[in-house]
Order: C-alpha cells, then structure tokens, then sequence
C-alpha cells in the first residue's frame, strides 16, 4: 500500500507499508551413524513487514500515456519467524527450534512506470522493478538437542530484486 503526495512538478513524495507471511520447508535422507535418517527443515514467517518514506523523481512530469519515475527509500522492517530442524530414524530423534524476531533497516531503490486507465489519469496501471536491502541479522536462543550453543546466530537477508505490478487511484 503507497500513500503519495505531489511536492513539486518532478517529485511526489510518500510512505509504503508491505505486509507478507508464509514459509518454506524442505526434507532430505542423509546418512548418520545410525543409518539413513530424515532430516526435515520448515521456516515459518508468522509476520514479515516494512513501512518506508518513498519519494519519486518524475524525469517527464508532462508525459501522459506512460509516465516514468525514479524511487528511492528507506524505513524500517520487522520480522517475526521460526525455524525447526529434526534429524530422525528408528535409532535417532534429535530436534532444533529457533525463534526469531526483530526490527531493522530497509532501503529501496529502482524505475518503474504508471500506464494511465482512463483520460483523467486518475486510475493507473504501476509496473516497475527495484532493489531492496534489508538484514536482520542478530543472536537467538537456539533450543534442542541439535542446537550447537545456547544461541546461534540469525540471519534473515531479503536483499535482492523487487518486482511489482499494481493498480493506482488519485483521490
């Protein structure tokens, strides 16, 4: 969601809130000293958000059947997650958890475009690709009979490549 305002011809200027949650998981057989064993892994994102200033340099404010922009931003992000690791066969029942959470700072930059719906301009179609950065990297109690110390070290980066495709109305 992207509330903006126009300062001036070339720049509008606003606030981004991004919402997500979901996980990954995979499972492998490995060999143990005790034979084949399961190994499953599950990441599970109970929250992933981040609120950010926008701006946006309007390199042709006088376009209007496609109209570029140029976004930078920064703000701030929160996490919240758990992982779980078991290691088991008839022989072997071994377990790790970790429990993450934690704010840190995100910055945007990348180009998009807005495709005007209508001749009023004020429904619009936004396309457009950036590159985010955001870490949190941090120490956890880690729990289990797996866990290899009393905390381990998380590292949550979503940092790489933004793509997005949405619709826009001008109040």
């Amino acid at each position: 969601v992207q509330f903006f305002t126009r300062v001036s011809r070339f720049w509008q200027v606003g606030v981004e809130w991004d919402y997500s949650r979901g996980g990954i998981d995979g499972t492998a057989t490995v060999p143990t000293d005790a034979g084949d064993a399961t190994l499953e892994f599950e990441q599970k994102y109970s929250i992933y958000t981040d609120f950010l200033a926008v701006a946006h340099f309007l390199p042709c404010p006088d376009c209007r059947r496609v109209v570029p922009f140029v976004l930078g931003g920064g703000g701030v992000g929160y996490e919240e997650d758990t992982t779980t690791l078991t290691l088991r066969n008839d022989y072997v029942d071994q377990w790790l958890r970790v429990e993450n959470d934690g704010f840190f700072p995100v910055w945007t930059v990348g180009l998009g475009i807005k495709v005007p719906l209508s001749k009023s301009g004020n429904t619009y179609l936004e396309v457009g690709g950036a590159y985010y950065w955001g870490r949190l990297k941090h120490e956890v109690p880690a729990e289990g009979p797996l866990a290899p110390a009393p905390e381990v070290t998380a590292d949550n980066d979503t940092t790489g490549p933004n793509y997005w495709l949405g619709l826009g109305w001008r109040f």
